[in-house]
């Protein structure tokens, strides 16, 4: 629940933040995600692939009962992952997976906030 929570947070702030800079984005979360990982400088893109990681967790925790599905690594691969996860693996998550996800997006949003250069 929380990090399915933590995904709707980044998606209701970060879309609100970028109509208020006027930059048009995808309605999805991982579009915003992506979008942010096009424009943050290089020492902030981590925190553009932590949301990014986070939002392909969701989904496969939301639709494939947390289960990893090809769908679900096909988003992972966008996050940069050094070692993806076999397609039927069981999705794992610690209380130290939770607080890295939470300063993901905390720092996606800071940096939003911040205004956005072009990519």
């Amino acid at each position: 629940m929380l990090i399915a929570d933590l995904v709707v947070l980044f998606d209701e702030i970060a879309g609100a933040q970028l109509a208020d800079n006027e930059i048009g984005c995808d309605t999805m979360p991982g579009g915003k995600a992506n979008l942010l990982k096009s424009r943050f400088p290089d020492q902030r893109k981590w925190a553009a692939r932590g949301v990014i990681e986070l939002i392909s967790i969701r989904n496969a925790i939301v639709h494939s009962n947390s289960v990893w599905t090809d769908k679900t690594i096909k988003e992972l691969t966008l996050a940069d992952v050094a070692k993806l996860p076999q397609i039927g693996t069981p999705l794992r998550l610690g209380i130290d997976d939770l607080f890295r996800y939470r300063r993901s997006v905390r720092t996606a949003l800071n940096e939003t906030d911040d205004g956005l250069a072009s990519p």
